[in-house]
């Protein structure tokens, strides 16, 4: 069966509209990046791991916005090949990813070790706008299974915190000047 002109018209719409989401909520993000440090430095606290952060994900890449506990490297605003996060698998399933085991899953052209390092167990949860699966929230930790269903439920109502953080961060963005800028 052929794909229909209306349905890679519509792919490609979904696509442009997504990524237009995904760069408004990165610029909006790094406005009020250390409020998200707060939730971050507390879910990584409550959780017992080295490290939380908020990406958000492209086609090609996922972008970090924030992070607490993130090696050097990953703790500016930057990103990574899609291909080799976890945050891609929850944005393209919109739905929470546990994974026990990050070295016991294939990751593109390099071994886990080498890409995960110490890191061992990954929880994320979806992040939602306008209708559109953007991003994820997720920790990570050095311990095998150290994540379950209740890490999820937990997780996910701090992800709406994360949103509202995010939509004053678009309101600073849209309104310079007004808000206090304090991130």
């Amino acid at each position: 069966m052929s794909v229909t002109a209306f349905e890679t018209c519509s792919l490609d719409v979904l696509v442009d509209t997504r990524t237009a989401a995904v760069t408004d909520l990165f610029t909006a993000g790094l406005l009020v990046r250390n409020r998200l440090r707060m939730i971050l430095d507390d879910v990584a606290e409550r959780l017992r791991t080295p490290f939380a952060g908020v990406n958000l994900v492209r086609e090609d890449a996922v972008l970090f916005v924030a992070a607490t506990g993130a090696p050097a490297g990953l703790d500016e605003p930057g990103g990574m090949p899609a291909e080799w996060s976890p945050c891609r698998r929850v944005t393209s399933r919109d739905s929470p990813l546990v994974i026990g085991d990050l070295h016991a899953d294939s990751w593109g052209h390099f071994p886990p070790s080498v890409l995960f390092g110490r890191i061992r167990s990954y929880v994320g949860v979806p992040l939602r706008t306008d209708g559109l699966v953007v991003g994820a929230l997720c920790a990570l930790s050095e311990t095998p299974d150290a994540f379950d269903g209740t890490t999820v439920a937990w997780l996910e109502g701090r992800a709406d915190e994360v949103l509202r953080i995010f939509d004053l961060g678009r309101c600073q963005a849209a309104t310079p000047g007004l808000l206090p800028t304090s991130g």
